[in-house]
Order: C-alpha cells, then sequence, then structure tokens
C-alpha cells in the first residue's frame, strides 16, 4: 500500500497526464494565511489561467464534513475555481452533503484515473453552474428590494449602492452562461457566451470545445463575482 507521500505523486502524476501542470506541496498565499497544497493544478486556456487544488488524505477513516467545509474554505480564499478531495477509504453521507452543489469533487484516486479529460473538463462546469447558480441567488437576494406587492404581483427594483447600470448585464450574462451549460449537459456544442459587455455591448464569444467553454464559462463567472465584491447595498 502506497504511503501519503506516493499518493500525493501518483495524483499528481495524473493531472499531469492530462496535460495540466501540477506542483506538489505549493505553497499559496491567501487572503488571511498561506497554505500548503498537497497538489496545485493550473493551465492556460484561451488566455486565461486556471486554478485547481487537490487535497490527498491518506488514511483510514472515510472523509467527513468538516474536511469538505475546509477544502472549500482554501479554494474560496485563493480563487481555486475546482477543488478534489482524495481519498481511498470513502466519504460519510455529511461529507456527500457539504460538497453537494459546490465546487468540491469527492473521489477516490483510482475512480479519477478512470475519467477522460473531457470528464474532468465536465466537473470544472459543473462547478462552474455552481458558482453562477449561487451569483444569481446572491443578487436577487441582497441587490434587490420589494417596492409594492399586490395579491398576485411584487414590484421590485435594484437597492441602493449598487451599480444599477450594470445590474441587468450581471444578470443577463449569468443567465445566457446558464442557458449555454444547459445545452453542453445534453450534448449540443458550439455554445455562445457573453463577451466582454464593458468593451462591446454587442460582444459575444462562440465556443467550439469543451476546453474553450470551460475557459470563458470561468471568465464569466469571475467577471460577475468581481463586481459583486464591489457592492454595497443597503
Amino acid at each position: 500500500m502506497m504511503d501519503w507521500k506516493q499518493y500525493q505523486e501518483e495524483a499528481a502524476a495524473l493531472f499531469r497526464s492530462l496535460g495540466f501542470k501540477a506542483e506538489v506541496n505549493h505553497v499559496v498565499e491567501g487572503v488571511r494565511s498561506k497554505h500548503v497544497i498537497d497538489v496545485y493544478v493550473t493551465f492556460d486556456r484561451w488566455g486565461l489561467r486556471h486554478t485547481w487544488i487537490v487535497e490527498c488524505k491518506r488514511h483510514a477513516r472515510p472523509i467527513t464534513k468538516a474536511d469538505v467545509e475546509t477544502l472549500k474554505s482554501i479554494a474560496s480564499e485563493i480563487g481555486a475555481s475546482l477543488a478534489f478531495l482524495l481519498s481511498e477509504s470513502g466519504f460519510q453521507s455529511g461529507a456527500f452533503d457539504a460538497a453537494r452543489k459546490t465546487n468540491v469533487v469527492l473521489s477516490s484516486l483510482e475512480e479519477l484515473r478512470t475519467k477522460s479529460r473531457d470528464d474532468v473538463m465536465s466537473e470544472a462546469l459543473i462547478a462552474l453552474e455552481n458558482r453562477a447558480l449561487a451569483l444569481k441567488d446572491k443578487i436577487f437576494r441582497e441587490f434587490m428590494c420589494d417596492v409594492e406587492k399586490g395579491c398576485d404581483y411584487i414590484t421590485r427594483r435594484v437597492r441602493d449602492g449598487v451599480d444599477g447600470e450594470r445590474f441587468y448585464s450581471m444578470i443577463g450574462s449569468i443567465a445566457m452562461l446558464n442557458v449555454a451549460l444547459d445545452d453542453v449537459r445534453l450534448g449540443y456544442l458550439p455554445a455562445t457566451l457573453p463577451g466582454d459587455f464593458d468593451k462591446d455591448p454587442d460582444a459575444y464569444v462562440r465556443c467550439t470545445t469543451l476546453d474553450q467553454l470551460v475557459a470563458e464559462s470561468n471568465r464569466v463567472v469571475q467577471r460577475v463575482e468581481k463586481w459583486v465584491a464591489k457592492q454595497s447595498p443597503r
């Protein structure tokens, strides 16, 4: 049975075999502290740098909810778009619940080996979809307020402290992204995503491959996330 270090090296080798750069014990400066990442995966696609992190758990006990929550926090702090939690000892039900609808993938190393490159990229798309849905929920819940309610209608407006001019552009970007992801799930490519609307209101990007779609979807999500972070709704 391989030890933890061998397990870590095997995980890194797997991602390298898929064409990604993978570094072991990579130190990353987070917002609050430094983190030593078991396997730090990076790749460039369509002019964008993508970062994934891999946590290798080589022990007897199943992975817990707390393990998942810790990895989610690290991924969020360092800006990783996808996080893999690898274990050969299984996962508690709470761990699966905590990872559901997030950018954390729970897997054994052997299971991950059976996935093709497209399968791994599909995992990245699921993570992007979850981030997009979380953004949509946050925007509607925190950035809008009810003005008037009737028996069969509700009138809402954008809250003060929120950039109203770009609000609908951001909502439109997320909606367009979700349509594209739905199409890809059904096996349809090419798919169209919003371009840089700040430079050109008619800018669109036509994605012809899964790699390109992951890269461009990540760009859309990051742009909306940055806008959301700058708002001060009141």
